[in-house]
């Protein structure tokens, strides 16, 4: 007979907490800042159910579980800049919030969702003073939707992150049911926009172009032609660029190549930067690429890289790495930066006849990020993991 863990009394928890039982919350439960609860059963959330994750916490639920915030219950995620709340899966989880349920958050992470991924159903509600903002959708089952939003709202929701493994998902969001309308501002991420809906009643809007927006494992074959563009930052690493293809880069801000691009002879690479806003939708003048496996802005050669062997550990790390070079010049200037996996600069240093330093990520985000290191004309790039 299974289990069911029910909770109809106020709950404050603030450690950790591990469930092997379905738990059904009735009444007032917060996970306290730093908080991490698996649960290998179901959750439900149901009537007068009040569940709030706050800054930094994390709900893990078991392999092929289930969320549900059901009629009358709530769930509320209160993450920060730099500290977000997280709901993910030691495998796979459905999500679902039904008919009179409330889900309302900011600075969430959603990850490891299966089928039609955060399923907001008819009748359910987004808490309109807490309308998802910065959130960030990433890591789906193959072939799911990252969000599903079928009730009836006038929704505006700004900041959103959709972080796909290319060719794995199938929608960013889905809005099957002629009701209701959803707009998304200051959008990023390489799954975003329209591009990548399901919306056959046109009832999903994509307000402005991303915020950001990471380009990578893309090839572009004769005779393609691919355009990613962003207010700020275009990202891009493994890309390649076979003869007759062409790919157009431009941002508001910069834009950042990483290693593993590889333009072939007689592709074409263009970018550039356009502070006035004129995107993929504007034809500019063509700029070819050299035909000869470079980034505009540096020469990745394995002789150059193994002149400057550099150490990253460890990684992954919990927020304590350190960055270690041999081969160095001597009486050289080491620039050291780490970037977040949207392009903005987390740490920076500059080193001068030292071959050691220590970083701390503690107050960043879990996740993927870039230590790029340059001496001279030597260039070096890590992934870096945050645990």
């Amino acid at each position: 007979m299974k289990t069911i863990l029910t909770f109809i009394f106020s709950i404050l928890l603030s450690s950790s907490m591990t469930l092997a039982q379905d738990i059904k919350i009735g009444s007032s439960f917060i996970m306290t800042g730093g908080t991490i609860m698996y649960v290998d059963g179901d959750v439900d959330i149901d009537h007068d159910g009040d569940l709030k994750l706050e800054s930094g916490s994390t709900l893990i639920l078991g392999e092929g579980k289930t969320l549900s915030v059901n009629d009358g219950g709530k769930l509320t995620l209160m993450g920060e800049d730099g500290n977000p709340v997280t709901v993910t899966s030691a495998g796979y989880f459905v999500f679902v919030v039904s008919s009179g349920g409330t889900i309302g958050g900011e600075y969430a992470t959603f990850e490891k969702m299966s089928g039609n991924g955060l399923n907001i159903q008819p009748g359910a509600m987004v808490d309109p003073s807490w309308p998802l903002n910065n959130s960030v959708f990433q890591n789906g089952t193959a072939g799911s939707t990252f969000l599903t939003i079928n009730n009836n709202q006038t929704l505006t929701i700004d900041g959103v992150a959709f972080i796909a493994t290319p060719g794995h998902e199938l929608y960013n969001v889905s809005k099957t049911l002629n009701i209701g309308e959803v707009t998304f501002t200051n959008f990023s991420g390489n799954f975003a926009g329209e591009a990548y809906e399901n919306d056959p009643f046109n009832r999903i809007h994509w307000g402005d172009e991303p915020l950001n927006n990471l380009v990578e494992n893309v090839t572009v074959t004769d005779g393609e032609e691919y355009c990613f563009d962003a207010l700020q930052t275009v990202i891009v690493q493994d890309l390649v660029v076979e003869s007759g293809g062409h790919i157009n880069l431009v941002a508001g801000q910069s834009v950042l190549l990483l290693p593993g691009v590889l333009i072939q002879a007689n592709g074409y690479l263009r970018a550039w930067i356009d502070p006035d806003g004129f995107f993929c939708d504007i034809e500019k003048a063509v700029v070819a690429a050299p035909p000869v496996d470079i980034s505009p802005d540096y020469v990745f050669e394995d002789s150059l890289l193994d002149e400057l062997a550099i150490k990253v550990y460890p990684n992954p790390t919990r927020g304590i790495f350190t960055v270690e070079l041999s081969g160095s010049i001597e009486n050289a200037t080491t620039e050291i930066k780490v970037y977040g996996l949207m392009g903005q600069m987390v740490e920076q240093i500059t080193l001068f006849n030292e071959n050691r330093h220590e970083f701390n990520l503690g107050d960043s985000p879990p996740g993927i990020y870039m230590v790029r290191v340059l001496q001279g004309d030597r260039l070096y790039v890590e992934k870096l993991i945050k645990q």
